[in-house]
């Protein structure tokens, strides 16, 4: 009886282990391992926010990350999600400045860093350990006023 459960705990954590790593790099959005410690001191996607919700009581918030695929990264877009155990700051010059989620804001560039596993679809989907801001919205320029002529009187 526990050979057999020896043998069932050993096929149990080699399926287990078979699917926690994918070296086909189908689903990381740009090419390079999906080995999340080719970037162990860096982030794991920069870009902007293109999708935003903010936490609300004990709910997760979750942002969309759209950028592209660059040395110091793993992917090029992600979805992330993050709560009160993930770390915000904002970049300000050499240094990171702590920030808070209310920070946070649809159009900024940030960087993720993520924790734990990451579902290998495009785009990524995991918890963020780490959110830098690194630049705040850029306001679109508003065009200016087209001049109209008065109309004439007696119209």
């Amino acid at each position: 009886m526990r050979l057999l459960t020896a043998i069932a705990l050993c096929l149990a954590l080699a399926l287990f282990a078979a699917c926690g790593d994918d070296d086909d790099n189908s689903g990381n959005g740009g090419g390079g391992d999906d080995d999340a410690t080719l970037a162990p001191s860096g982030p794991h996607v920069r870009g902007e926010i293109v999708n935003f919700e903010a936490p609300v009581d004990d709910a997760d918030g979750g942002m969309r990350v759209d950028g592209e695929l660059e040395q110091d990264t793993v992917y090029d877009r992600a979805v992330a999600t993050f709560n009160d155990e993930t770390d915000i700051f904002r970049r300000e010059g050499e240094s990171d400045v702590e920030a808070s989620a209310d920070d946070l804001a649809l159009g900024q560039i940030v960087e993720v860093t993520f924790t734990g596993p990451v579902a290998e679809s495009d785009p990524v989907i995991g918890t963020a350990s780490k959110i830098v801001i690194l630049a705040d919205v850029v306001a679109e320029e508003e065009p200016p006023a087209e001049a109209t002529e008065p109309a004439p009187e007696g119209t």
